[in-house]
């Protein structure tokens, strides 16, 4: 980043990236893509890994992937309706458990909360669903008037969620049961985020902010 140059290219990708994330335990950088791929990249190397690949039938489906907080386990949508759990360190045995979404079919966003991944947090278009990582069932929802801008994000506890909206307004909620608890008034499209060790929640539309939790 000081010389501002091109260290490496990771090819294979051939439809847009829906998501990417770092391993936390191994320099490994996990990326998803729209039809159904999802590659694990070594970032020492740049060779892939490790692939999966899946084709959706009714078309047009983002492959969504993310790792727990000590990159031990990775979670991924491949559509079809059903979250897929895997070992990060020994994918190529399979998924060990498995899901189906019940209550909606197309998330655009996969996060695990912070505490060792007791919760999955699905994003779609008007609504955030909190899912049992251990079974799938639905913890809680939360539904919103206003477009989402960026992706939720789970307090260092995981006991609250925030997400910022494009009418100005960071909804601020407890996981387990949807209770907004407050909503914080910015200046224009907002997203927000949460300090990943210290109760304070950063937001950023025309200006930025840091607020104490």
């Amino acid at each position: 980043m000081e010389e501002n140059k091109v260290v490496r290219r990771f090819v294979g990708h051939k439809g847009r990236i829906a998501s990417l994330q770092g391993n936390p335990s191994e320099p490994h950088i996990m990326l998803s893509s729209c039809p159904g791929k999802v590659n694990i990249w070594d970032m020492r190397e740049g060779k892939c890994v490790h692939q999966l690949n899946h084709i959706d039938p009714y078309g047009g489906t983002n492959a969504l992937a993310a790792y727990d907080d000590k990159g031990l386990i990775f979670a991924t949508y491949l559509g079809r309706g059903k979250i897929h759990l895997f070992d990060a360190r020994n994918p190529k045995v399979g998924c060990f458990s498995s899901f189906e979404i019940k209550t909606f079919t197309k998330p655009n966003f996969l996060k695990f909360a912070a505490d060792s991944g007791s919760y999955i947090l699905c994003q779609t278009d008007n609504e955030l669903v909190v899912l049992d990582s251990f079974n799938g069932e639905e913890v809680s929802t939360y539904e919103w008037d206003s477009m989402p801008v960026g992706p939720p994000s789970f307090s260092s506890n995981s006991e609250h969620i925030a997400q910022g909206l494009a009418n100005g307004e960071v909804h601020l909620w407890r996981s387990a049961d949807a209770t907004r608890v407050n909503t914080l008034s910015c200046e224009g499209p907002t997203a927000a985020v949460f300090n990943n060790k210290y109760p304070l929640v950063c937001t950023g539309g025309n200006r930025t902010d840091w607020w104490i939790e």
